[in-house]
Formats: structure tokens, C-alpha cells, sequence
């Protein structure tokens, strides 16, 4: 409805998953939270230097643990982009220019351009496999599972579960029969009355109208107004009986 308030919620999952380290141009990160499946859209070598694909559209980013450059013959080596990079130097985010992808089997591999193949955003890694440790991190929510929009008109129900928190429950987004969308709040002792006068003021407010309002952000720790509830976790429970 046109004039509907849309609340939006997201999961508080962990957003960071480590690599394998191996001594080539590949960063392999297998399946798994927050990266359930990794992603099956691949990134050619030509999109990369070109700005498209999802690494470019921010989804996520690629960070080498500690640079090797000690001097030694198994040192990592840097195009222009990152400056000079000193020994040990932590958490280098690498360009998405520089990384091309596509998904295995179970896992995902990242490849990254040597600096002889791209002098400005290549690596070339390490000849030393354990020093080719990198991870990758989720900046926004992509499975269906990580986030929700619900009309307000559509809340069904508010129900404290306990002490600590408080379920919302929601028609099922497939439009299943006998399935709701559940989402359950954790919040401070108690404060399950300040949770729905949270909710009650979005949804009274007329300047929210035909607009999404962040009530439950926990995958960036936002959460609506003051946050008089205390409230600190997300989950889901999506096409519940």
C-alpha cells in the first residue's frame, strides 16, 4: 500500500569469513555463514578492470591479513594503488579491480591479477603458502535469511517470548498456508513493552508513510530511535509453522 510503513529488520551474523592460504593467485573461501552459499554470479577478469560485479557493487571486500615484504624471496609485491606497504601491515583491502571470481564446488576462488599483469591493483601473493591468509567480509545482507521487509499493516502479532525477547510475527512472504514470518528481537530484561511503543511510533508517525524505516538493523548495530528497549540481536524464522 502507497501509504504503508515498511519495517526493515537484518540478522546480527557474523559478517567475516577466512580464506585457505595457498602459495598461488587464488583465495578460496568455502561455503558457510555468513556466506551459506557463495555467490554463483562470476566476475571475469574484464568486468573486474571494467567496475562491474558484486565485488564492485559493495557487497563485500577482500582484506589480506599481514603483509610479507621483509625483504625476502617469498615477499608479496603491490601495484600502485596501496602505496608503499610495510612489513606486517594488517588488514590491506584489496581492489576490486584486481580480483576476478568464480564458484567451485562447496567453495568459492577469488583470483587475484599479479602486479606484472596489472601494475596498479595487482598482488602477487607470497611464495610461502601460510603467508596468503585473507578474508573476506559481507557488507550488506544478500540471502533471504539475512534480512526482511514487512508492511506494518501486515504485523500480526507481538508476543513476548520471555524475558528477553520479543517475537514479531508476519504473513509468510511466499504466501504459503499455515506458514507465518517469525522475527525474534533480543533485547534488555523486561522491555518488551518499549519494543512495541517503538513500533507503534513508526507506524503512527505520518512522516513514514510509503517509506522503509530501519527498526532492526543488527547486522550494522542500528537500531530505531534511542533504542529504549536495549535491543541487540535478530533471527528469523522464515515460512514457520
Amino acid at each position: 500500500m502507497e501509504n504503508d510503513v515498511y519495517l526493515y529488520f537484518s540478522d546480527d551474523i557474523t559478517a567475516v569469513k577466512a580464506s585457505t592460504a595457498t602459495a598461488d593467485q587464488d583465495v578460496t573461501v568455502a561455503d558457510g555463514a555468513p556466506f551459506v552459499n557463495m555467490p554463483v554470479s562470476a566476475i571475469t577478469v574484464a568486468q573486474a578492470a571494467g567496475g562491474e560485479g558484486w565485488l564492485h557493487n559493495g557487497m563485500a571486500k577482500l582484506t589480506m591479513d599481514a603483509a610479507h615484504n621483509d625483504g625476502s624471496a617469498d615477499v608479496h609485491l603491490f601495484g600502485t594503488h596501496y602505496g608503499t606497504v610495510a612489513d606486517d601491515q594488517a588488514n590491506i583491502e584489496i581492489s576490486p579491480y584486481a580480483i576476478s571470481y568464480a564458484e567451485g564446488t562447496g567453495d568459492g576462488d577469488l583470483h587475484l591479477q599479479t602486479v606484472a599483469e596489472d601494475a596498479v591493483y595487482g598482488v602477487t601473493q607470497s611464495s610461502t603458502a601460510g603467508e596468503n591468509g585473507f578474508k573476506l567480509t559481507l557488507l550488506k545482507p544478500y540471502a533471504a535469511d539475512q534480512a526482511l521487509v514487512k508492511a506494518a499493516s501486515t504485523l500480526l502479532n507481538i508476543e513476548a517470548v520471555d524475558a528477553a525477547n520479543t517475537l514479531l510475527t508476519f504473513p509468510p512472504t511466499t504466501g504459503d498456508t499455515g506458514a507465518q514470518d517469525k522475527v525474534t528481537i533480543t533485547h534488555g530484561s523486561n522491555k518488551h513493552h518499549l519494543v512495541a511503543e517503538a513500533i507503534a511510533d513508526v507506524i503512527c508517525d505520518p512522516r513514514n508513510q510509503g517509506k522503509m524505516v530501519k527498526f532492526a538493523d543488527a547486522f550494522n548495530e542500528k537500531y530505531f530511535g534511542d533504542n529504549a528497549a536495549g535491543m541487540t540481536t535478530v533471527t528469523f524464522a522464515i515460512d514457520a509453522a
